[in-house]
């Protein structure tokens, strides 16, 4: 299992908006402490054009909230894994989670 290279956690989103900020300092909640952008969950009016669909302000919202939950769900993943004993290592639900680091990995 190779390590983790995204960006340093905890990770928010900044208020009123869908930019998922990472590196932030826990501890300062300004705007000094948010650390730097990760990602925006860019959300797009309805449109009738097919090509120019996006998530709606719900839903991008939610984007944004899940993204930065991400450090900690990794890590929270990992930590439950290792309470497992041995013998279901090998089970469906066990071999899941480990396809799903794998993805937060970038190795599928």
């Amino acid at each position: 299992m190779s390590e983790a290279k995204f960006t340093k956690g905890p990770w928010r989103v900044e208020g009123g908006t869908t930019v998922v900020w990472g590196a932030c300092n826990p501890d300062d909640l300004s705007n000094y402490g948010m650390g730097y952008p990760v990602t925006d969950c860019r959300i797009t009016p309805v449109s009738n054009s097919s090509w120019c669909q996006g998530p709606e302000y719900e839903e991008g919202y939610a984007n944004a909230h899940l993204i930065a939950a991400a450090p900690e769900l990794y890590e929270s993943l990992q930590d439950v894994l290792g309470l497992f004993p041995l013998e279901f290592k090998e089970s469906p639900m066990v071999a899941f989670a480990l396809a799903a680091l794998a993805k937060a990995r970038g190795e599928v």
